[in-house]
């Protein structure tokens, strides 16, 4: 039997028009989880309470997340500084751990317990020091550039939601010149395409002229077109950029594009990383809005 991930409930959820049938499926995902033992983000708790956080803040459910994830953040939170504290640096589950911890942040109210909210923002400033420490002591090489471009573009966001700049900001700077820097030298730039165009979306959502300028330079105008079945990470952000500053953006995509398991990752990656990233759905087609 088939065992779903987070992103297949997330993408049942943002890509569907209020079908009855997801509160159950979300059910019957969460007594899988339980039952796994999993703590991961894919198949496990912390992918769960994040999932749950989102469906709240998007008013797909109801409840106090507080309340409802009283439990899985005590768990989470154990999990989070037990990873803080390994020597060697895993930027992608440092980057689960982020993502989890930037939406108990993002959809807390006013009213919400101080104790809570200080613990989640606590948790993120240890995981931010720690993955600000990778981008200052490493080297950016062919075989950094990827995680170094994707820790850049998670911070774009987290500072246009819910971190303020100087947690990042010496890290953030350091690391755009030095990848800029290596990008510009680079003889071969298609092998780099995909980190150039998630790079130009960074600073494009930063608001940074000089920087987009010079990214603009290094993907050379490139444009895709959106009709490939299923559509490629590449294809997909290089339209981002291309239309980024348009007003009232809209790409169609056939929804069959997200069905996947590249795509609906993909989907949440975009939803996680790209400040009012929306999905409308019409008929046999999505419009992504940003």
């Amino acid at each position: 039997m088939k065992e779903d991930t987070t992103f297949d409930i997330f993408s049942s959820y943002v890509l569907a028009e209020g079908e009855d049938s997801l509160s159950e499926l979300l059910d019957e995902w969460a007594e899988q989880v339980v039952e796994s033992e999993d703590y991961g983000f894919e198949r496990g708790l912390l992918g769960l309470g994040w999932l749950i956080a989102f469906l709240i803040d998007k008013e797909f459910m109801s409840g106090d997340p507080d309340e409802i994830l009283e439990d899985i953040d005590d768990a989470i939170y154990k999990l989070a500084i037990k990873e803080i504290l390994e020597k060697d640096t895993s930027v992608d589950k440092v980057l689960d751990f982020i993502t989890y911890y930037q939406q108990r942040l993002v959809n807390k109210a006013p009213t919400a317990h101080f104790y809570r909210r200080f613990v989640h923002f606590e948790s993120m400033k240890l995981l931010l020091e720690k993955l600000n420490a990778f981008l200052l002591e490493g080297t950016v090489s062919n075989a950094t550039i990827s995680d170094k471009v994707e820790i850049v573009v998670k911070y774009s966001f987290l500072t246009k939601t819910c971190v303020s700049e100087s947690l990042v900001e010496e890290a953030f700077y350091t690391t755009i010149e030095k990848v800029l820097d290596f990008l510009e030298e680079a003889e071969n730039l298609d092998v780099h395409t995909l980190d150039i165009a998630k790079l130009l979306l960074c600073v494009q959502q930063y608001d940074n002229p000089h920087w987009v300028s010079r990214l603009s330079k290094l993907l050379n105008g490139r444009r895709e077109t959106v009709n490939v079945n299923p559509i490629s990470e590449i294809d997909c952000w290089s339209n981002l950029v291309h239309n980024f500053d348009r007003d009232n953006l809209t790409l169609p995509f056939e929804l069959d594009c997200w069905a996947g398991a590249e795509g609906k990752k993909l989907l949440f990656t975009l939803f996680t990383n790209v400040k009012s990233f929306e999905i409308v759905k019409y008929g046999e087609k999505a419009s992504v809005l940003i």
